[in-house]
């Protein structure tokens, strides 16, 4: 499988961007509003985009303010198997 990656500058800490990626309240206002998360590893994060299925990615691995890794579970064909991985760093400027 191909790498992909991407690299977004967002003005904020990286323990307020932490949050968002991790909490339900979070995720509700940058992704969906519709879903059910938890910042555990292990746990399986669903999320409804009203396309007529379900995405669940799995949690697996959370290094706080620093790493969030997903693997997803359930989708679409295309994304079953996909891992999703945001790196924070901070930069001083």
């Amino acid at each position: 499988m191909k790498k992909i990656d991407i690299v977004n500058y967002i003005k904020s800490p990286s323990d307020r961007v932490y949050e968002a990626l991790t909490t339900q309240v979070g995720l509700s206002q940058i992704w969906t509003s519709k879903l059910k998360v938890k910042p555990e590893v292990g746990y399986t994060n669903v999320f409804d985009f009203d396309e007529g299925y379900i995405t669940k990615f799995q949690v697996t691995k959370l290094t706080e303010n620093k790493r969030i890794s997903w693997t997803c579970t359930e989708s679409n064909e295309e994304w079953v198997g996909t891992g999703v991985t945001f790196d924070l760093t901070e930069k001083m400027v």
